[in-house]
């Protein structure tokens, strides 16, 4: 299932993407939230829902009709790993990090995936980076590797 924000007459909720078009939950009577945070913290129980809500066929919505946001307006935290790819790390003169380099980064720099990005007055250029977003679903501490895809609730 293709978890998703979307925006659509103004309205932001959440729904998921099936081929091209949105499912709506707050159109299905399954008392599901509008917003993801609160949707993953409900859990499985919230899984089963908008299951049997994307099996009803009701509250379908062109995927061409509303606008893609962050999958989570607001998170919680953003935990970002600097320097992860040989080719930047060379491309930047530094030496290669003997551990992984972990900074955060603003809540309010999780973006839709075709909204604009600020370009501050002091800054001349914006840099290109290809970025990938694991959205933990689930409350967890030093997970293993083994058992880390049972706390991830997607991908962005």
């Amino acid at each position: 299932m293709k978890l998703v924000t979307f925006t659509h007459n103004g309205a932001t909720r959440i729904g998921a993407v099936e081929a091209d078009e949105v499912v709506d939950f707050s159109a299905n009577g399954h008392g599901l939230p509008q917003d993801m945070l609160t949707f993953l913290e409900q859990g499985d129980a919230a899984l089963d829902a908008a299951r049997s809500a994307c099996a009803s066929g009701k509250g379908r919505l062109a995927l061409a009709d509303v606008a893609l946001q962050s999958p989570i307006l607001r998170p919680p935290k953003i935990l970002a790993v600097g320097l992860n790819y040989r080719d930047h790390v060379e491309e930047t003169g530094m030496p290669m990090p003997q551990v992984p380099m972990i900074f955060n980064k603003q809540s309010t720099s999780a973006t839709g995936p075709y909204s604009d990005i600020h370009l501050p007055a002091e800054s001349e250029q914006l840099d290109y980076e290809g970025e990938l977003g694991i959205v933990i679903g689930k409350r967890c501490r030093r997970v293993s590797k083994e058992n880390a895809a049972e706390v991830i609730a997607g991908y962005t």
